[in-house]
């Protein structure tokens, strides 16, 4: 019973790790009518749930084409994520986190 509910899980979260990879190559590389890429930054948006580890993101905004530098705040772990979940970070910052990012044209 135990190792079903580990596989459950862990295909939940390689669902979601292609979801927001999927998510972030298209929107990294959309173009506007003359070509220019639409999207230069992204912002981490935290999930606001209790006993979360990320709730020190929320709303950092960088360049799309750099990588979020995401602390555990349970673990002190540091991973450089591309989005959430991205699947070369470690699993205390990527498994059943639900943070999410959103995407501007513009460093504020």
């Amino acid at each position: 019973m135990a190792s079903e509910k580990i596989f459950n899980n862990s295909l939940i979260n390689k669902e979601q790790q292609l979801i927001n990879k999927s998510d972030f190559l298209y929107n990294a590389n959309l173009e506007d009518g003359n070509g220019n890429q639409l999207y230069t930054t992204k912002t981490w948006i935290w999930s606001g749930m209790d006993n979360t580890r990320h709730s020190g993101m929320d709303n950092t905004t960088i360049p799309i084409d750099e990588a979020f530098v995401v602390i555990n705040e349970n673990t002190g772990d540091v991973d450089y994520l591309m989005y959430p979940c991205d699947e070369n970070g470690s699993p205390s910052n990527t498994y059943n986190c639900l943070c999410e990012i959103t995407y501007g044209n513009e460093y504020i």
